[in-house]
């Protein structure tokens, strides 16, 4: 059996080996099956949405890179938050991969037909066209929303989608992202599909602590509901005030200052170190709709952020004991 911090080691040292950016496409060990619990660190209780905090929007080329920025102030919200352009053939592999296993199925049956899991429970679910098994799970009621993941169970399903990252020109955005922040190499080790049609109250988190700036969980949108608000609240570090000089760090007893980001088709979010992020107040059931995105935790592994970066690992494949 091989323990998720194992797993990021022995491809660390496969890329110091050899070729760096390229190296998501390595293979993994086989692992036996093991639930994982959420893991995100909640950010302070204590959160304001403000709808006027919007965030500044431009149409970006393929494999552009942004940071986030308040429309109000042009201020950059956090300094780990990014946009990121995408070539839409990578956003058209992710969502025909999900039609043709059935997994965008298992999300309408899910979230929009009224058949849910019970929240903190798990299932597995079979491929409609490989060999693959994927593994389904709806997380906690802290979460305040019917969302579920969908992810791979075990090596065959993740081989699967990183052979459907590849095909969609994922190995150019790797090494765009490894150059714009000189990574010394990258893995694409967190792999999942994530859907939503309702959310009461938004579950404010972080992806990443202290993992030195080299860990990026890309949120693509691969699906929207039609005519909807914006998708997703991210919080920054430090508090805004009227001076924009005074700004000081937040604490347990202030009020985190939240922006809603609108999601953009070919476009991905990238949440970094300690940038809070939550699912936006939804509710698309009466319209009978939901959305989905393909999240792709990668990271720079190094053995000072390891274990950091298993700390947020939530998946069933590999486990972490």
């Amino acid at each position: 059996m091989i323990r998720v911090q194992d797993f990021l080691l022995h491809l660390l040292a496969i890329i110091a080996a050899g070729s760096c950016l390229d190296a998501f496409v390595l293979r993994s060990t086989t692992c036996s099956k093991s639930h994982i619990a959420a893991a995100a660190v909640q950010v302070q209780s204590s959160s304001t949405v403000q709808d006027v905090l919007d965030f500044e929007s431009s149409e970006l080329a393929p494999n552009a890179i942004s940071s986030i920025k308040w429309s109000s102030s042009g201020q950059t919200v956090s300094p780990n938050s990014y946009r990121l352009g995408l070539d839409p053939k990578l956003t058209e592999s992710l969502l025909e991969y999900c039609n043709d296993t059935g997994i965008t199925k298992v999300f309408w049956s899910l979230l929009v037909n009224n058949n849910p899991l019970d929240p903190d429970t798990y299932t597995t679910i079979a491929s409609q066209c490989d060999a693959t098994s994927w593994f389904v799970q709806r997380p906690e009621t802290k979460w305040s929303s019917n969302a579920h993941w969908i992810s791979p169970k075990d090596e065959a399903a993740h081989d699967e989608y990183l052979k459907v990252l590849s095909k969609g020109g994922f190995d150019k955005t790797l090494e765009v992202i490894g150059k714009r922040f000189d990574f010394n190499g990258l893995v694409a080790y967190h792999l999942s599909f994530i859907g939503v049609s309702h959310c009461t109250h938004g579950y404010l988190h972080h992806d990443f602590t202290e993992v030195e700036g080299k860990g990026f969980n890309l949120i693509i949108p691969l699906m929207l509901a039609k005519n909807t608000a914006p998708e997703l609240d991210i919080s920054e570090l430090q508090q805004l005030n009227n001076n924009k000089d005074a700004q000081k760090t937040t604490t347990a007893d202030d009020d985190v200052v939240v922006g809603r980001y609108k999601y953009t088709m070919d476009e991905a979010n990238m949440v970094g170190d300690y940038v809070g992020h939550a699912t936006s107040a939804c509710d698309y059931l009466e319209a009978g709709d939901m959305r989905i995105a393909a999240t792709v935790y990668i990271a720079d592994v190094n053995a000072g952020n390891a274990e950091r970066l298993v700390k947020y690992f939530t998946q069933n494949y590999p486990p972490k004991k």
